[in-house]
């Protein structure tokens, strides 16, 4: 018998980005969890059929960036009296904002898991969270980290559950590869301190460096630069290191996978955005043979902490990072070698199967 199962992910436009590594993982996951499920993806109106296409799916191209929590709140509501198996992939305070607007007969019938990975509680965010709590205290809620399922039962969800985030398995294993490049990987923007590479850059040419970077500064998914980051792009050029390139798009399939062989990986991002918050990126560089040197008190230091796959600073100092990036280049065999011990670890503890397993654990 077919069982349908929703992902609703309405800024999933294109390859490129966390949100189709989410959206994929788990689309093809469901097929080999059971071939019997009927998976509908339903994603920004821009998405084209060929980025889902080898992951047999019924996809719906629906939501318009302008009219979208409208349309949002359609869906919802209409799954919801289905009572279909549906899932947020990236959902926060607005998609379940939308969901306590619906009728409350209508959320009894729903079987809607809201997965969150990060969650502000600056000004009066604390305070809205805690009456979404007293009107959904029994929403289904998985959170990617333990402080965020913190942040959810003092809130009031009784049933928020810890659920890593699922992610694309590596299809073969790790590559003893020279090194080659630095890379910063993804969306250029201001919570991943790219303003920090000014200083770092600066050092490094003082330095007479003469280390490869690659700095992929991709505009957000709806193609733009704000201009703060703009700012700091141009002041990246003008630093004037001979070694750098600056892709100014974000690379999606193959290369993006590609450039973690041979990589190691910068990640200086915000303490405080980054304290409980999971990076995509850190997966899939550590899985891939790409050490990553991160910033303390961040869940990406977190990580390549617990396998030493990589050197985590202290604080946000060029001299340090330069120092680092020098340990991690004349030690580069050993820490690929940490990296395959990561990726044994880190392919079962966040395999999409699991996500799965929790969803169809619930009746």
């Amino acid at each position: 018998m077919t069982t349908a199962f929703h992902i609703v992910e309405p800024t999933f436009n294109s390859t490129a980005g966390h949100c189709h590594t989410v959206v994929h993982s788990l689309a093809v996951a469901a097929r080999q969890y059971d071939p019997d499920i009927a998976v509908h993806v339903w994603s920004g109106h821009r998405l084209s059929a060929n980025c889902m296409a080898d992951a047999d799916v019924c996809l719906h191209p629906l939501f318009h960036r302008r009219i979208r929590r409208l349309q949002l709140w359609w869906l919802l509501g209409k799954l919801a009296r289905s009572g279909q198996r549906v899932l947020l992939p990236t959902a926060g305070r607005s998609e379940l904002a939308l969901f306590a607007a619906l009728p409350a007969s209508w959320r009894k019938q729903a079987r809607i898991w809201f997965y969150l990975h990060q969650l502000r509680m600056d000004g009066a965010r604390g305070k809205r969270l805690q009456l979404l709590g007293e009107r959904l205290p029994d929403a289904r809620i998985l959170c990617t980290h333990k402080e965020l399922q913190r942040l959810m039962q003092a809130a009031g969800f009784r049933h928020a559950r810890l659920q890593p985030c699922p992610f694309e398995p590596p299809q073969h294993a790790v590559q003893t590869v020279p090194f080659k490049h630095i890379i910063f990987p993804g969306e250029a923007r201001l919570d991943k301190n790219l303003p920090f590479l000014v200083d770092l850059l600066r050092h490094m040419r003082q330095q007479r460096a003469t280390i490869p970077v690659m700095i992929q500064a991709a505009p957000n998914h709806h193609g733009v630069f704000a201009p703060a980051i703009q700012r700091v792009l141009d002041a990246l050029q003008q630093v004037g290191y001979a070694h750098l390139t600056m892709p100014a798009r974000a690379f999606d399939g193959e290369e993006y996978l590609a450039q973690f062989s041979g990589g190691i990986c910068l990640q200086p991002y915000r303490v405080e955005d980054y304290a409980s918050k999971i990076s995509g990126i850190t997966l899939d560089a550590l899985t891939r043979g790409c050490p990553c040197i991160a910033m303390k008190g961040t869940w990406p230091a977190e990580v390549a902490g617990e396998f030493a796959a990589g050197v985590v600073c202290e604080r946000l100092d060029a001299a340090q990072w330069y120092a680092a990036i020098n340990t991690v280049i004349r030690q580069y065999a050993v820490y690929q070698q940490r990296c395959q011990q990561a990726m044994q670890v880190l392919t079962e503890r966040h395999h999409p199967l699991r996500t799965l397993e929790t969803l169809w654990s619930e009746a």
